[in-house]
């Protein structure tokens, strides 16, 4: 399933994407792994931009990760393993664009408790 978020246009500056609740089955000081595929377009480095991370809710953590970017990008893989810090009670994938035309595309899109797997 792909999950794509565009701006088209200057005038749409800051268009905040919807989080991607990537759910619970994990526990304060598990070690988890996101990974998928990334596709940006009509980034230009003079404020076009896109962005995702992996927001925190509870404790004391905003971000696991947060990555912007500020060009284009072909479709690529991207992997990001963190643990869960304290007071954590929910994580989500959130995404951004930044004026535009820009097209941030993640598709396949696998969260793994690396804890649970016996993988860690």
């Amino acid at each position: 399933v792909a999950y794509q978020i565009a701006v088209t246009g200057y005038a749409g500056r800051y268009g905040g994407g919807p989080t991607i609740n990537v759910g619970s089955g994990f526990a304060v000081g598990d070690r988890i792994r996101v990974s998928g595929f990334i596709k940006v377009t009509g980034a230009d480095g003079l404020g076009g931009q896109a962005s995702f991370g992996l927001r925190c809710t509870g404790g004391s953590v905003a971000w696991l990760f947060n990555l912007a970017l500020n060009s284009d990008l072909v479709l690529t893989p991207f992997c990001f393993e963190a643990v869960v810090p304290a007071g954590v009670t929910a994580l989500g994938l959130q995404t951004s664009t930044g004026y535009g035309p820009v097209t941030l595309k993640l598709e396949n899109i696998t969260v793994q408790n690396l804890t649970a797997l016996g993988l860690v």
